[in-house]
């Protein structure tokens, strides 16, 4: 299923995609799959990784909890978390926001205590990016 939702900030990433056969509705922002695509090149098993997190929050659904999920500190307004790869033992982290039936995925992020600048600059792309993202799903 595709959701397209066009602004007129960010129109050609404001696009969202799920997988057919979501248990939790789960779309992934699609600058986030650029980001996830250029990781890929440079470190695959660490891609791997990502997207086997990505299968267990479809399947856990809001559920998901530590220490493969954690509240972002300091995002209360946004109410931003991460998706923690390999348990916490992954150098990188997707910043996600649950809404009511379904997740965004919006930014890949460096695990903050190894890069805390280029965490926060990812925390403030995914704010950006989750403001063009309507609160309902499209069919």
């Amino acid at each position: 299923m595709r959701a397209a939702f066009t602004t007129a900030g960010e129109a050609e990433g404001a696009e969202l995609t799920a997988e057919p056969d979501d248990q939790m509705g789960v779309f992934i922002h699609q600058l986030l799959e650029r980001e996830l695509n250029n990781l890929f090149q440079r470190e695959p098993r660490e891609h791997i990784a990502i997207r086997s997190v990505f299968s267990t929050l479809r399947i856990m659904g809001p559920q998901l909890g530590f220490p493969h999920s954690s509240a972002v500190r300091g995002t209360q307004g946004a109410a931003l978390r991460e998706l923690r790869p390999r348990r916490g033992h992954s150098r990188y982290r997707v910043l996600y926001q649950r809404r009511v039936d379904h997740c965004v995925l919006l930014a890949l992020a460096p695990e903050a205590t190894r890069d805390p600048r280029g965490f926060r600059s990812a925390i403030d792309t995914a704010i950006e990016r989750a403001t063009w993202i309507p609160e309902q799903k499209a069919d």
